[in-house]
């Protein structure tokens, strides 16, 4: 009779062991997660040519966020950070570009950087969330 109370407590105890593995998720997934949110406020910026209201804001989370998400990612990811990096760079060299002589040239660039970051960005979230 004991044996029969004792399976069912075993497999209860298990399973809600089990349950709690799920919520352990690298820290990269929480940080790609506000990258993305970041990101996505800068794709959302009305570009014009007479400048944008809130870029340099928006750039600056943009930033943190990926300097965030390069603390957390592991070694793998390396190479796709390193690209996020440098489409960041670009990006923030073409922002301020608008804000001290804005223009349609100066917005097209913007507007082809922050289509670059936010392809390379979608490419590596993409990646991650196979971990999380």
């Amino acid at each position: 009779m004991r044996h029969r109370l004792l399976l069912p407590a075993v497999a209860l105890l298990v399973g809600a062991t089990l349950a709690g593995c799920g919520d352990d998720q690298p820290a990269v997934c929480t940080s790609i997660d506000e990258l993305g949110s970041s990101l996505k406020g800068l794709t959302s910026l009305e570009l014009n040519g007479s400048g944008v209201a809130g870029l340099e804001d928006q750039v600056a989370l943009v930033v943190q966020d990926v300097k965030t998400v390069k603390d957390d990612a592991s070694a793998e990811y390396d190479d796709q950070v390193a690209a996020i990096e440098a489409d960041l760079q670009k990006v923030k060299s073409d922002a301020t570009e608008v804000e001290n002589a804005p223009s349609s040239t100066t917005v097209a660039a913007l507007q082809t950087s922050r289509d670059a970051l936010a392809a390379d960005v979608k490419s590596f979230t993409k990646d991650v969330r196979s971990t999380c």
